[in-house]
């Protein structure tokens, strides 16, 4: 395709002087904390709906389109710099159809509509600001847009009035355009088919290992983002083949992120990513689908290494997601904005997290010394436009415990004690600043990811606390995002309820409701899951080719329906809930949820053809639907023999396992491997299954040791 707006490199400058389309912004009564931020602008917002759509169709003006979200950095600085600016919104308001998303909120838009710039060759991310004809099909845009020239970008008034003059020299071309767009989203709505063997996942490990930082970590050589789907790729590959170099790939990464300035070593918990490759300079908004997939990942690896740097690291960001983002309901908030206020009024980009030296050896007395041997300071990225002084990120320096014990002639309890209570002083001096604000929307897929991360962290390190504030939040989550019709909304701010739920949240919510199951032993869960998967079947399955479509069937006006089959950077929606189904049926026994798994992969299978790291979990559910560990444990809940091997389980890295506990005598589905397994000699006893080949009876925690081992990399027991 060609696009006219490739060679937009001079800008004819227009005037206008028109009334503009709508008297006023209309963002006020939107629930949407991102929206209300713009409430204020000079700019004629509207929400994104069908009221708006129409309008705009009949004002016949281009649509400006912005999308964002309220933790976003650069979505700030847009605001400040060109949507709080008069001059620019009296052209915006003149020339356009001003509408703004919170991709948050309509994750299923913002999918769109970034696929679209991908198609045209243009930059992603946010804030997303895109050209529409007044029928809402794309046709140009780009990400952010200085107000004045920089680096050779055009001034944004600049841009929109020649945006403006190109569609109205030549609006049956930019339509001819914008008709490209939208028929190569229609196809790309159609992932190839394809099977998706055990052979090809192994395959793809090795090429993503290839991919791996050999000096730092991670993937890619610039920016750095957590990539936590395709790490898990590699640690499933190691823990199925016994090959090192996975492991060493996921535990040099992980070390490196911990020690980096991505982790906040003061208040616990991880930014979304890292501007340097050595992830030392982060972009400091913290989301929660960043940290559930951490903690997530991380106790994974805890349970196989137990490296005590990473049951610090879990501890830390659990105990960050429940102080910083649970709201007073238990359910959890979305997100802290990147930005604050600086002490002197100015809001800025990592405000609230940075120090210096002199602060830290004045506020830290003789304990000052050590923390600045132990921390180094990295200048953030914006650090030459905002004027930080010295102030930097703070990340781990290459000395050693070891080597701080000998620098300062202490034990290496003394310096371990000393540099804790250092960091809590630091962190108590931290709150007296201007806290970053909080989003506090319930979003239906991350909150799943939390629910299940803390569960998973409160069943490997043995900790009921973790697991009762993971049932509470779900039950919140559960009982917010629930219509009157009982039908799961995708968000929630207040009591205003969002879009039905995407399939990520319909399968991120199952997926928690497993976990809660597997930790309680409570048939809801089950059938809360059971319920959510066939809603997802009712309202997002393609009758015609197979495979999920992101956005239900009532979802509200949309240019496209995709079937999302990429990592965003989480587990695309047919990955998770084929991973889902196959779990499903490995608890439940109900060949449908196997059907519905089996069919899923097949229908979108062909996207892991060419494997890229943004398939991964397309890759991750084809294993756990072949591979998956049906662990049966023949006891009851509360004894300690019982307890005793389900801990055990628990504690083991089984990223594939289904784990039920029997009463003796209950008789499992008709297919399942442990049908009719029993006790020996009446005492607990776990079977470990794998396909149609099941374990001898283990009743000690030895055996199951082994047996676990054995099992999960594919071997039998002779």
């Amino acid at each position: 395709m060609v696009f006219k707006f490739v060679l937009i490199v001079v800008f004819a400058l227009v005037g206008g002087t028109a009334q503009a389309n709508s008297p006023r912004n209309h963002l006020s009564a939107e629930s949407s904390p991102y929206l209300k931020l713009h409430a204020a602008d000079p700019v004629h917002w509207r929400a994104w709906s069908v009221e708006s759509l129409t309008q705009a169709k009949a004002a016949g003006k281009p649509i400006l389109l912005s999308i964002g979200y309220s933790s976003c950095h650069w979505c700030h600085v847009m605001r400040r710099e060109a949507f709080a600016d008069p001059e620019t919104a009296a052209v915006i308001n003149t020339l356009f159809f001003p509408i703004m998303v919170d991709r948050e909120e309509r994750p299923d838009i913002d999918a769109v509509f970034q696929s679209a710039a991908v198609a045209m060759s243009l930059p992603t991310g946010w804030p997303l600001n895109m050209f529409l004809t007044p029928n809402a099909k794309p046709f140009w845009g780009g990400t952010y847009f200085p107000k004045d020239e920089l680096r050779g970008m055009a001034p944004f008034k600049d841009t929109l009035r020649q945006v403006s003059k190109v569609f109205a020299d030549d609006p049956n071309g930019v339509e001819k355009d914008a008709n490209n767009v939208a028929q190569f989203l229609e196809k790309s709505s159609q992932p190839k088919p394809g099977a998706i063997t055990l052979k090809d996942v192994t395959a793809a490990a090795r090429g993503f290992l290839g991919l791996i930082d050999p000096f730092n970590g991670g993937f890619g050589e610039a920016s750095k983002f957590p990539y936590i789907v395709a790490l898990g790729t590699l640690w499933r590959a190691f823990l199925r083949t016994e090959d090192t170099a996975f492991a060493d790939a996921v535990t040099s990464t992980l070390t490196a992120m911990g020690r980096g300035g991505l982790y906040d070593h003061i208040g616990g918990g991880f930014f979304r990513y890292a501007v340097d490759p050595q992830w030392l300079v982060p972009h400091y908004e913290k989301m929660l689908d960043v940290n559930a997939g951490m903690v997530r990942l991380m106790t994974q690896v805890w349970r196989e290494t137990r490296d005590p740097m990473l049951k610090r690291k879990v501890t830390e960001t659990v105990n960050f997601l429940l102080s910083e983002l649970r709201l007073d309901s238990g359910a959890f908030a979305g997100s802290l904005d990147a930005d604050s206020l600086a002490a002197d009024g100015r809001e800025l980009e990592g405000a609230f997290y940075l120090w210096d030296k002199k602060e830290i050896l004045a506020l830290l007395g003789d304990d000052g010394p050590l923390v600045v041997a132990a921390y180094e300071f990295a200048a953030p990225e914006n650090a030459l436009d905002e004027d930080f002084g010295d102030a930097g990120t703070l990340y781990r320096s290459d000395q050693s415990i070891l080597m701080l014990a000998e620098t300062f002639t202490l034990s290496r309890g003394d310096v371990e004690q000393r540099l804790s209570r250092s960091l809590t002083t630091l962190k108590q001096q931290r709150g007296t600043r201007h806290r970053p604000r909080r989003d506090e929307k319930i979003l239906a897929d991350w909150s799943g990811m939390a629910v299940t991360a803390i569960a998973e962290a409160g069943l490997a390190f043995n900790r009921p606390k973790w697991i009762a504030a993971a049932v509470q939040a779900f039950a919140v989550t559960k009982a917010t995002l629930s219509d009157p019709q009982g039908r799961l909304r995708h968000s929630a701010f207040g009591k205003e309820l969002g879009a039905p739920a995407t399939l990520s949240g319909l399968a991120e919510l199952s997926r928690s409701a497993l976990v809660l199951f597997e930790a309680t032993g409570e048939q809801r869960f089950l059938d809360n899951a059971a319920n959510w998967t066939k809603d997802a079947f009712n309202h997002h399955w393609d009758k015609n080719t197979g495979g999920y479509f992101t956005s239900a069937d009532d979802a509200g006006p949309a240019m496209a329906r995709l079937k999302p089959v990429l990592d965003n950077p989480n587990a695309s929606g047919n990955a998770k809930m084929a991973e889902v189904l196959a779990l499903l049926y490995y608890l439940r026994g109900e060949t449908k949820h196997l059907d519905q798994a089996q069919q899923t992969l097949l229908a979108v299978g062909g996207a892991t053809l060419e494997p890229a790291l943004q398939v991964a979990g397309l890759f991750n559910a084809a294993e756990t639907l072949d591979a998956a560990l049906q662990i049966v444990l023949v006891g009851r809940r509360g004894d300690n023999a019982t307890d005793t091997l389900f801990k055990h389980v628990m504690g083991a890295s089984l990223p594939n396992r289904a784990v039920d506990v029997i009463k003796a005598g209950t008789v499992l589905p008709e297919g399942h491997p442990a049908r009719y397994k029993e006790q020996i000699d009446g005492e607990a006893t776990a079977y470990v299954c794998r396909g149609t080949i099941c374990s001898l009876p283990v009743t000690n925690t030895k055996d199951l040791t082994g047996t676990l081992l054995l099992m999960r990399k594919g071997g039998k027991l002779q």
